[in-house]
């Protein structure tokens, strides 16, 4: 078990700085489990940081997985508090769960440092758990903030990873993220992967379609809908939602009444997506049942889907 570092929410005049660190660090090694104001390491002064890296390996893993864990809850509950700094400083830690829970903190991050560390560290990465995450974080980035040059460069490090990284996880997730991109080699790598040979990478393939919302991925979809792979359909209706195309509105339909749960309710959403009325009037039956996860599902969709049909209705 590792011990617990609990943020202490009081602000503090030094928090940021070269003496918040030093305090916190100090309080750390001399009582590891004891109560910290981890506030300091909030918006850190670019002198702190150079302190914090440099003071960061002098703690036990243990109190480093437990000051990073502490950040990222203290993040949430206290959203004037930006530890992005710190964690960034801590994504060079040598140990492997340490930079899992760093990147789990800075999913949310697209400064161009984090970029830059991404792309220079993915292929070299000793844990494939880590790889993964920024194959993921890779593709996020994508989508919400790259410039073109970055576009570029993103793409060139993902088709690496997807064709050149010996774990199948880190070559799926490097393959959703290419999802995000366009181009003829992007749509070839969707086929290759689809053609694989494991269920695993078929399903980041489907995803990938997903991703692309185009309708050039229609019929392949619906030809999984029918798969005796739960995995393969659920990711078969992510798509076919993604996609909206109104003509499989009465296959999805049918999908409802999977024997898998996880499947009926990414049918639901796939509904909510597509619109239209055959799809309201299945969703506004599906309000009523007694399963309340998928009464709840369906209640959602149909307000995705009404709200689709009638932009100006208010929401309720």
């Amino acid at each position: 078990m590792h011990t617990s570092t609990h943020p202490v929410p009081e602000p503090n005049s030094t928090d940021g700085t070269i003496d918040g660190v030093e305090q916190l660090l100090d309080a750390v090694l001399a009582h590891p489990s004891g109560e910290h104001h981890i506030g300091a390491l909030s918006d850190l002064e670019r002198p702190a940081v150079a302190v914090f890296r440099d003071r960061w390996l002098d703690l036990p893993i243990e109190s480093r997985l437990s000051l990073v864990r502490a950040m990222v809850d203290d993040a949430l509950s206290n959203i004037e508090h930006q530890y992005n700094r710190a964690l960034l400083a801590a994504l060079n830690d040598p140990t492997p769960d340490v930079r899992i829970a760093v990147l789990d903190g800075l999913s949310e991050y697209n400064a161009p440092e984090f970029l830059t560390h991404l792309l220079e560290h993915i292929e070299s990465d000793a844990d494939a758990r880590v790889r993964e995450l920024m194959a993921l974080e890779l593709g996020r980035l994508a989508y919400e903030s790259a410039g073109d040059d970055q576009l570029d460069e993103i793409r060139d490090v993902l088709f690496r990873v997807f064709e050149n990284d010996h774990a199948l996880d880190v070559r799926r997730r490097a393959l959703e993220s290419l999802g995000y991109l366009e181009g003829d080699d992007v749509q070839e790598a969707i086929e290759d992967g689809y053609a694989d040979f494991s269920i695993e990478m078929r399903a980041s393939a489907l995803h990938a379609m997903g991703l692309q919302a185009s309708q050039r991925w229609v019929d392949v979809c619906l030809e999984e809908l029918r798969s005796d792979e739960p995995e393969l359909r659920y990711e078969a209706l992510f798509a076919l939602g993604s996609i909206g195309d109104l003509r499989t509105v009465s296959d999805v339909i049918d999908a409802v009444e999977d024997e898998d749960v996880e499947v009926t309710i990414a049918a639901i959403h796939a509904l909510g997506e597509i619109g239209g009325q055959m799809a309201i009037s299945r969703l506004r039956q599906l309000t009523q049942v007694d399963n309340p996860a998928i009464a709840e599902a369906a209640d959602e969709a149909l307000q995705e889907a009404e709200l689709m049909a009638n932009p100006l209705r208010p929401l309720l």
